[in-house]
């Protein structure tokens, strides 16, 4: 069994470094998730 967790902003690092990868930049090149806005957007809606 697979336990997923919310992310946090301590997965900023990772999550940017992700989304960097030629894999995924290739799946949608003009894609910006705007990681610090939607990890604080999660923190927000999880208080």
């Amino acid at each position: 069994m697979i336990t997923l967790r919310t992310a946090t902003i301590a997965d900023l690092k990772l999550l940017q470094h992700w989304d960097e990868q030629p894999h995924v930049i290739d799946s949608d090149p003009n894609d910006d998730w705007y990681w610090e806005e939607e990890l604080d957007r999660v923190q927000c809606a999880a208080k």
